[in-house]
């Protein structure tokens, strides 16, 4: 998920009431995941009272956590019955708490009932979920600065490649009347999405002007050091069916490198 999302409604909570019921549960989880969990995201109907699952494990094992989630207005506040219901499935399912959460509020009599069980049933609103985007952004942030480190840059570029695409380099050409190289490693991913790291490039072959020859990536430890943050962009993964094939981001379709000089002029 962008940071920026996470600071539009950390910025402004109300804005979640623009949400569908169901993408305010997505919404929900994505912020979660950015905050260590694992999750499961309910079916969206026909769930038993449970939206989402949240999984974290510590010394004692894996802890589980039942999420219920509504997006209500504010004149359509969550009753008693609604947080009993809650804390019946999460004593069914044996599970360690429940967390409601929405976009409206919560009656007296439901609060009051939530506190007696602190330990099982947590109550939250708009301002919180505002809260877990903040602590979102701010993780984000910090992985982001991470990812660019020179040692961490170079630990991928060195790494035993696997199945997937962290750690590979990917190619593409721009230009008009042209043609110049881009190189960019892929950081992290998801299933639709991939984050990069622009990689710089230099000079492998030229016809003595440095107008016409081939292009490597740069992975010196002098052209690494040069990386920050703003180097990172992301990409949304193109298939043919199931299988993938490219990538395309920063204005630009980037293609698995083969490992070869690539030609360059500047005609």
């Amino acid at each position: 998920m962008h940071e920026e999302i996470f600071d539009r409604f950390r910025k402004n909570p109300d804005e979640l009431h623009n949400l569908s019921p169901r993408k305010y549960e997505e919404f929900l989880e994505v912020v979660f995941q950015n905050n260590g969990y694992r999750t499961l995201l309910g079916k969206g109907s026909n769930d038993g009272g449970v939206d989402l699952r949240l999984y974290t494990n510590d010394i004692v094992g894996e802890s589980i956590t039942l999420v219920q989630a509504k997006r209500y207005k504010s004149e359509n506040p969550i009753e008693l019955q609604a947080v009993q219901a809650l804390t019946a499935v999460v004593d069914d399912q044996k599970a360690n708490r429940g967390l409601f959460v929405t976009t409206s509020r919560y009656l007296p009599c439901a609060e009051k009932f939530a506190a007696r069980h602190n330990s099982r049933i947590q109550l939250a609103a708009s301002n919180e979920v505002a809260e877990w985007c903040n602590v979102a952004s701010h993780r984000i942030l910090k992985e982001k600065s991470f990812l660019v480190e020179v040692g961490q840059i170079q630990k991928m570029l060195n790494a035993k490649k696997t199945n997937g695409l962290e750690g590979k380099i990917f190619h593409a050409t721009r230009g008009y009347n042209c043609t110049r190289n881009s190189y960019a490693m892929v950081v992290r991913e998801t299933k639709s999405l991939a984050l990069l790291v622009s990689l710089p490039v230099k000079i492998h072959t030229h016809d003595g002007y440095g107008q016409d020859g081939t292009n490597l990536p740069d992975t010196s430890l002098k052209a690494l050091s040069r990386i920050d943050e703003s180097c990172l962009f992301r990409a949304k993964k193109q298939f043919n069916g199931d299988k993938f094939t490219r990538l395309w981001g920063g204005l630009q379709l980037f293609s698995l490198w083969d490992g070869h000089p690539n030609y360059f002029n500047s005609d």
